[in-house]
């Protein structure tokens, strides 16, 4: 594991009370949403940041604020069970006056933030982020992420990542959570940055029923849904629907490209009863752009994401053939 810390001497203990810092990183933005105080050390003769994961040669710096409107980008060594010695930086004594010196300091350009062009909504069925009837959370949608990260690294350029809103404070939900108006404005609306981004929306179960419903609703709304994925959608039953913050009426499915997978495992498995008892969806009738059958359980939504959807092409592929073509 590689990690990063910045050691900051100071020729005067006084001055701490003036300076902080936030860490950034040219691949991943920055690490610090807000300015942190040093932890002063050796009475006061230099503070430490906080110890930051990151990759092997990714470029880290820190930006060392030290007065009003006075800040400089010092670069940061990623170390391998090295000292952090090795990342030390000294603040000349002139700061005291505000007027430093570090024209022998390498300034590493920070970028500003750039407008996101995509944000991937992954929307859990029952007992996935909260429980349900005694069981979970189990987290299913998230496995589709987590292989869907893999792929971003993999498939996508350093820029187009950049571009995507998918961190899972921001995009993870539950079916509830996208369920009437006040929980739409909440937990979709005032995520989405504006009107031209892409939004992208994979749903399980009665996810996949609420997700289906939240493309109607974001298209009337004047977004723009690029791709709707529903991973065996459940909720046509009215006991289901009678107990569960789900809609009630069939959507449309509203979206340039809809994939719907249909399951129908070769061995069934409890989830599989489960979700006949709860109403599985086959929305053939709504004519998505992909209707697919797969031998996948209900309860395995990666499997499910990664059926063929064409002769070469899974429904995860087709995600990322997406994103590459359209975020840029």
């Amino acid at each position: 594991m590689f990690t990063a810390r910045l050691k900051l001497l100071v020729d005067s203990p006084m001055l701490w009370s003036h300076i902080q810092y936030r860490m950034f990183s040219v691949k991943r933005g920055w690490l610090d949403k807000a300015p942190q105080n040093f932890e002063v050390k050796n009475n006061g003769a230099y503070g430490i940041t906080k110890i930051y994961e990151c990759n092997k040669d990714e470029q880290i710096s820190c930006e060392v604020n030290y007065g009003p409107n006075k800040k400089v980008y010092l670069k940061i060594i990623a170390l391998k069970d090295g000292s952090f010695d090795q990342s030390c930086q000294k603040l000349p004594s002139s700061t005291a006056s505000q007027n430093p010196d570090f024209s022998n300091k390498k300034e590493i350009k920070v970028p500003s933030k750039p407008i996101p062009k995509a944000i991937i909504f992954f929307i859990g069925g029952a007992g996935d982020k909260r429980p349900y009837a005694l069981v979970g959370p189990n987290e299913n949608v998230m496995y589709v992420r987590k292989d869907y990260l893999k792929r971003k690294i993999k498939d996508l350029s350093v820029e187009q990542q950049r571009l995507i809103v998918d961190d899972r404070a921001t995009t993870y939900l539950g079916y509830y959570e996208v369920f009437k108006e006040k929980n739409l404005k909440t937990n979709v609306l005032d995520k989405i940055p504006n009107k031209n981004i892409l939004i992208y929306l994979i749903g399980h179960s009665l996810g996949g029923w609420n997700a289906a419903h939240l493309s109607d609703i974001l298209t009337k709304k004047g977004y723009h849904v690029k791709m709707l994925i529903t991973l065996d959608p459940v909720g046509t039953l009215y006991n289901v629907k009678a107990i569960s913050d789900i809609y009630w009426d069939y959507p449309k499915g509203s979206a340039d490209s809809w994939i719907n997978f249909y399951c129908d495992p070769k061995d069934w498995n409890f989830s599989d009863i489960v979700a006949d008892l709860g109403g599985q969806w086959n929305p053939r009738d709504q004519k998505p752009t992909y209707n697919v059958y797969s031998k996948a359980s209900h309860v395995d939504a990666e499997l499910i994401c990664g059926s063929k959807v064409t002769v070469n092409k899974t429904g995860l592929d087709l995600l990322m053939d997406s994103l590459k073509e359209f975020v840029n």
